[in-house]
């Protein structure tokens, strides 16, 4: 990957960019489910404090962290959520990682 970049509006750009795809392919493939997002765009320094990878996408606004819910918005356990993980994430996101 390149340098992060300093221009908050291609920060900007890439955090709704990578927000409007996921939201999309989370209708798409989760129907019946929502999410709440826990992270996306981190600064570096804010990267290096919760643990983040050098080279983590989070640096590009081009990761989502998030847990999922029921449409009420009541987080589905951590069973159901690893097999949805399993069952769709895993197999449908390009360039599925666990950073």
């Amino acid at each position: 990957m390149t340098t992060p970049s300093n221009n908050p509006l291609i920060q900007k750009a890439s955090v709704i960019f990578t927000n409007l795809v996921f939201n999309k392919w989370f209708q798409d493939n989760l129907p019946n489910y929502s999410y709440k997002k826990t992270s996306d765009y981190r600064s570096p320094e804010h990267n290096k404090n919760v643990g983040g990878v050098s080279d983590s996408a989070h640096l590009y606004g081009l990761a989502v962290d998030f847990y999922i819910t029921d449409k009420s918005g009541k987080f589905v356990g951590q069973a159901k959520q690893s097999e949805l993980f399993n069952q769709y994430i895993k197999s449908t996101w390009p360039g599925y990682s666990l950073d």
